[in-house]
C-alpha cells in the first residue's frame, strides 16, 4: 500500500524542520512526538481473506486468540530493525534493553501514582466495551508474521513511554503514529498518553464501576481489523480507500498491568494520515477566513440569505440562523441553505505578518516562513480564477463524506452508533476522516479517507437482544425487527454526522477545536458550513453533483489545505 502521492509537487515542506523529504509529513507534522519502547508480548498478522466477503467469522467463545501467534521478548534486535529504517526519527542509545527497561519501568511508576491499581479480584467491578455484535473469530485468518510483511519492523510490541529508543508522533490518547520503512503505521491501543495502562472510574456509576484505558480488548480490536478490511473493498469500487489498512495486532504480556487476566492488545495499520476533518482542517480553514479576507464584502454575501435567517441585533447586524439550528429543523428548511459555489469568488487579501500575528500569533519561525511561501502562491491562482474556490473546498468535503457514508448504507453498516454500559457512542463525525491531498495528476483522488471502525458492524452481524441486555440506558424492543432497529441506528447516525458538520458545538463528536471569529467572518462560517451541509445531504441520497469535480483547481485546494493545516498544527485529536 505505498503512497500514491509525488514528492516533487509538494512545495511548502521544511526540510531543515521536519527532517524529511516526505511530501505526506504535513498530514502528521504538528503532532506532538512520543516514544516508543518494546515490551513482552505476541505478534500476530492478520490476513485479509476472512473478510472477502459480507459474512464475518463469528464465535461464541471468548477465547479467540489465535494459537499461532509469535512470543516476543524484548531484545537487541529492535535496535537493528529500527536504525535500518533511515527514514525515521530514532534517538541513538548503545543499549535498547536496558532504555526500554528503565522507560517502561518509569511508566509503571508514574501511572502508579496517578490511578488506582486493580487485581483480578476485582474483576466484577470492572466494565469492558460491548458491541450490539455477534463476536468476531479471526483466529483462523491470524498467523505468524512473513519475514517480508510490516510486521518484519515492527517485530516487538511497543508501548508509549516518556523516552525509548523509537520517536513516533502522538494520535489521539492511545494511540501512535510511526514512520519506518518510508511507510506510515498506526498503533492504536499502545498506552494512555506514557502512563501505559490505567484504571479509570465509569463516570456516573453507582455503585463504582472501572474501566482500562490506553490499549484496545479483543472484540474490539477483532473487530476494526475485520470491518476496516471490508469496508476498504467496497469503498475502492467507488474511488475511496480506508484510511486504515489493518497489519496485524500485539497481545501485551504484562503481569503488573491492571487486571492482569484481561488481554491487552494493540491493533497495527498502515495508515494514509493524522490529520483530521474536524478539528484540524474545518477549524484551520475557519482559522484561515479574517487572514484570508480581513474585510469581506459582507453585505454581497449577507444578500444571498432569505430574510427568515437573518437576525441582525446591535452588537451583530449580520446574525443569522446558524447552519446547525436550520439542520435541526429538517425538511421544513430545506431550501433556507446557501450554495456557496454560487457566489463570487471572496474578495482576497494578502496577508502581511502583522495580520497573521493578529489571528494566529503562535506559529513557529519555521511554520511562518512556509506559511506565507503558500499564501503567495494561492495569492496568483486566486486572482487567475473566478471560482469561489473557499466553497467548492467546503463544497467537495461534504460531498465526499456524503459518499463514504452512502457506500456504508448501501453496504447496511453502521460506523458506530449505539449505546453500552460506558454510555452512548457514535463514530460517525468529522474527527473519523483524515485528510489527504488533492493532486494535479490525479485530479479525481479524494480528500477525505475514514477510519476508526472499531465498533462498526453489519445488519447481519446485529444482535439488538445482545443491545438490549448490556445497554445500561431503555432497553431495545427484543421482539422488534431487527431490520427496523438497524434502520433506527442508521438514521441516528446520519443526523449525528449531519449536525457536526452543521457546526454543531455541543455535539460529543470528540471535536475539540474551534475558530473564534467575528460577526462578518461567522457569516462567512455559516455560508461554508451551509455548502458543506447541502453537498453531504446532495451525495448521500445519491443526487447528481451540481458542482462536478473542478480539475483546473487542484493546487489552490491543496494550498489552502496547508495553509488551513499550518493554523491546527499543534492541536491532537
Amino acid at each position: 500500500h505505498k503512497s500514491p502521492y509525488s514528492p516533487s509537487s509538494y512545495s511548502m515542506e521544511s526540510r531543515a524542520h521536519t527532517g524529511t523529504d516526505d511530501p505526506m509529513h504535513i498530514l502528521y507534522y504538528g503532532a506532538s512526538h512520543c516514544y516508543l519502547a518494546p515490551v513482552c508480548g505476541q505478534v500476530v498478522q492478520y490476513s485479509s481473506s476472512s473478510s472477502s466477503s459480507s459474512s464475518p467469522p463469528t464465535t461464541a467463545s471468548s477465547e479467540i486468540l489465535p494459537s499461532s501467534s509469535t512470543t516476543i521478548t524484548p531484545s537487541s534486535s529492535f535496535a537493528s530493525v529500527s536504525t535500518s529504517t533511515t527514514a525515521c526519527p530514532i534517538s541513538p542509545t548503545s543499549s535498547t534493553s536496558s532504555t526500554s527497561s528503565s522507560s517502561v519501568s518509569s511508566t509503571r511508576t508514574t501511572a502508579a501514582g496517578k490511578f488506582p491499581a486493580r487485581s483480578d479480584e476485582d474483576l466484577s467491578l470492572l466494565v469492558l466495551p460491548e458491541l450490539p455484535s455477534r463476536p468476531l473469530d479471526l483466529s483462523s485468518s491470524s498467523q505468524q508474521p512473513d519475514q517480508d510483511s510490516a510486521l518484519s519492523i515492527l517485530r516487538n510490541p511497543l508501548i508509549k513511554c516518556e523516552s525509548g529508543p523509537l520517536q513516533a508522533w502522538r494520535s489521539g490518547i492511545r494511540s501512535a503514529v510511526v514512520l519506518l520503512g518510508g511507510r506510515y503505521y498506526r498503533l492504536k491501543g499502545c498506552g494512555n498518553n506514557e502512563d501505559g495502562f490505567i484504571v479509570r472510574v465509569v463516570e456516573g456509576s453507582d455503585p463504582t464501576k472501572y474501566e482500562i484505558r490506553g490499549c484496545m480488548f479483543e472484540s474490539l480490536c477483532y473487530q476494526e481489523l475485520f470491518m476496516s478490511d471490508l469496508i476498504d473493498q467496497h469503498l475502492r469500487k467507488r474511488g475511496f480507500r480506508c484510511a486504515n489498512i489493518p497489519i496485524g495486532y500485539t497481545v501485551y504480556t504484562l503481569p503488573d498491568a491492571p487486571f492482569p487476566s484481561v488481554p491487552k492488545l494493540c491493533a497495527i495499520f498502515e495508515t494514509m494520515g493524522e490529520r483530521r476533518l474536524g478539528d484540524h482542517l474545518l477549524v484551520g480553514l475557519e482559522r484561515l477566513l479574517p487572514i484570508l479576507f480581513p474585510e469581506p464584502e459582507i453585505q454581497s454575501v449577507l444578500d444571498h440569505f432569505p430574510e427568515s435567517r437573518k437576525e441582525p441585533t446591535k452588537e451583530n447586524p449580520y446574525e443569522v440562523t446558524p447552519t446547525w439550528l436550520l439542520a435541526m429543523l429538517g425538511s421544513e428548511a430545506a431550501d433556507q441553505f446557501i450554495d456557496g459555489v454560487a457566489l463570487p469568488q471572496f474578495s482576497f487579501t494578502p496577508p502581511t505578518d502583522a495580520t497573521l500575528e493578529l489571528n494566529h500569533s503562535s506559529l513557529s519561525p519555521e511554520l511562518r516562513a512556509t506559511f506565507f511561501v503558500g499564501m503567495k502562491e494561492l495569492e496568483t491562482l486566486w486572482k487567475a480564477g473566478d471560482l469561489n474556490t473557499m466553497a467548492y473546498l467546503f463544497w467537495r468535503l461534504g460531498w465526499e463524506v456524503g459518499c463514504v457514508m452512502r457506500v456504508l448504507r448501501a453496504q447496511q453498516i453502521i460506523w458506530g452508533t449505539y449505546a453500552d454500559k460506558l454510555g452512548h457512542h457514535c463514530n460517525a463525525h468529522p474527527n473519523n476522516l483524515v485528510v489527504t491531498l488533492p493532486q494535479t495528476e490525479s485530479p479525481d483522488s479524494p480528500l477525505l479517507a475514514p477510519l476508526d471502525f472499531d465498533m462498526a458492524f453489519t445488519e447481519r452481524m446485529f444482535s439488538p437482544t445482545f443491545a438490549a441486555e448490556h445497554s445500561n440506558q431503555k432497553p431495545l424492543d427484543p421482539a422488534a425487527k431487527t431490520a427496523e432497529l438497524f434502520a433506527e441506528l442508521i438514521e441516528l447516525e446520519r443526523n449525528g454526522m449531519a449536525m457536526a458538520l452543521a457546526g454543531d458545538a455541543e455535539l460529543n463528536s470528540g471535536a475539540t477545536g474551534s475558530a473564534v471569529l467575528r460577526p462578518a467572518h461567522q457569516l462567512l462560517k455559516w455560508t461554508l458550513r451551509d455548502t458543506m451541509l447541502l453537498a453531504f445531504n446532495c451525495a448521500l441520497v445519491g443526487d447528481p453533483d451540481p458542482h462536478p469535480l473542478q480539475t483546473d483547481c487542484q493546487r489552490s485546494l491543496r494550498l489552502l489545505i496547508e495553509l488551513a493545516l499550518h493554523l491546527t498544527c499543534s492541536e491532537i485529536a
